[in-house]
């Protein structure tokens, strides 16, 4: 069974960015002190990184 290239790096990156995601919700979530709202930059800057 072949999937299409282009779509399997798209799946291994979405699971990439899932995974980063929630470990950085995490840490923000245990070290963010009074902090409860999430800046959105982190998260935008981790989708080249999945990429």
């Amino acid at each position: 069974m072949n999937t299409h290239p282009i779509k399997a790096l798209l799946n291994a990156s979405c699971r990439i960015y899932a995974v980063c995601t929630v470990l950085l919700c995490l840490v923000i979530l245990l070290f963010g002190g009074d902090e409860l709202v999430v800046a959105p930059l982190p998260f935008i800057l981790l989708f080249p990184f999945a990429f």
